[in-house]
């Protein structure tokens, strides 16, 4: 026989989500978009460094004539009408 109390038993509560997952899966976002804005360059502490001839051990120089016979030209990294030469 069904009655009203054995009716209510059988729905349970709807759950929610515990804090702690919440907590976490924002954590992750965070994280996310970190990992993000540094592969897409938005952060010019690890851009700078990325293109930067002297990082890359080498001297901008005028011309690529300038470059010894142990460097390799490599253009872009000292600005405008610049070569870096970078020791091979």
């Amino acid at each position: 026989m069904l009655t009203a109390a054995s009716f209510k038993m059988n729905f349970k509560k709807a759950q929610g989500l515990p804090l702690n997952v919440i907590i976490i899966a924002v954590i992750v976002l965070i994280v996310l978009a970190v990992i993000i804005a540094i592969f897409a360059g938005r952060i010019s502490i690890f851009s700078k460094s990325v293109g930067d001839c002297e990082a890359k051990g080498g001297v901008c120089k005028n011309s690529v004539s300038e470059c010894t016979e142990d460097q390799a030209p490599v253009s872009g990294l000292c600005g405008e009408n610049k070569i870096c030469c970078v020791s091979i």
